[in-house]
């Protein structure tokens, strides 16, 4: 039997559920992870002291402990991921040069927020240029994470950003790509709003946020159900939401071309969702999936747990 090494983390959650897996890293050749454990818990997540109390509880489901490795993820309104061509300095000098220039496009204040930059390989640019992927966070959001999951008796060594997790995911599911110029349009469905994201190998980084409630489109039944057409209504809706996006997008990257369209989250597999986006926008849409990476995901969706999984998968 293959040796299984140090235990890892991921958890998602939102207003009204809580994933996480327990994964371990496999010795080289076949896949990559065993996925130990899974768990979704359900409620209202909505205020602080409820999701603290499913945060411990799922802590004491999985098991975790202090030698774990855990990987959470953040969103919100005061999370901003952005990709810049900025020039060549030491990384230090780079966080405080990049802290002043956000001040003219961040839509909260730059002097209260955390600041990260990865240097992206790839692209063409000056000599003295180098293009960064910079996610900003309000200090007040990883403060209110950190007290929360601390409450909950868990301790990140991992906290990533709801668009960079799901492009993130988007790149460990497809595997490759045939056209490196090209640019691929990530989707993640939340229970009331979707995180759209455009990346590639070499294109620039863009996301907003859309409000959809899917959890109200898809996940309510009897009485409280929509009817047909207003389901369709509202999926027609975000499917055009989706293409003044990607036009946006375009009109702003030089045309740059859109190859695919991928979905993740909950509801992501719905086939009266995925058709409506294909007939729509008139991309090939797929919805991605991560079991290739383990050697036993039958057990979950891994469309679903996308999150969870892609922060199980990370290291320092």
């Amino acid at each position: 039997m293959a040796k299984k090494t140090m235990a890892m983390i991921g958890i998602d959650y939102d207003s009204s559920s809580i994933r996480g897996v327990r994964c371990t890293r496999l010795p080289d050749g076949g896949a990559a992870f065993s996925l130990d454990n899974s768990m979704e818990i359900r409620g209202d997540y909505s205020r602080d002291e409820g999701l603290a109390s499913g945060l411990a509880e799922l802590r004491e489901k999985l098991g975790i402990g202090p030698g774990d490795q855990v990987g959470t993820v953040i969103s919100g309104k005061q999370v901003y991921v952005v990709q810049m061509p900025f020039r060549k300095l030491k990384p230090e000098e780079t966080r405080k040069a990049l802290r002043l220039e956000l001040r003219k496009s961040l839509p909260f204040d730059a002097t209260t927020a955390a600041i990260e930059f990865q240097v992206l390989e790839g692209f063409d640019g000056k000599p003295d240029e180098q293009h960064l992927l910079v996610t900003a966070v309000a200090n007040t959001i990883i403060a209110k994470h950190l007290e929360l999951m601390e409450k909950a008796g868990i301790k990140p060594a991992i906290v990533d950003t709801l668009p960079t997790c799901a492009a993130n995911a988007f790149f460990a599911g497809n595997g490759g790509f045939a056209d490196e110029d090209a640019a691929h349009v990530v989707l993640h469905l939340g229970p009331s709003v979707c995180t759209l994201i455009v990346s590639g190998k070499t294109t620039p980084f863009f996301h907003r946020n859309i409000y959809f409630a899917a959890q109200e489109v898809f996940g309510q039944s009897g009485a409280d159900a929509p009817t047909d057409q207003e389901r369709k209504r509202r999926v027609d809706s975000l499917a055009e939401e989706v293409m003044r996006s990607i036009a946006y997008y375009q009109k702003n990257n030089g045309g740059k071309s859109i190859r695919d369209l991928h979905l993740l989250g909950a509801n992501a597999d719905r086939p009266e969702l995925t058709q409506v986006m294909a007939d729509k926008t008139g991309l090939e849409v797929f919805v991605v999936d991560l079991s290739d990476h383990f050697a036993d995901a039958s057990a979950i969706s891994t469309t679903e747990y996308a999150l969870a999984l892609t922060l199980a998968m990370r290291e320092n």
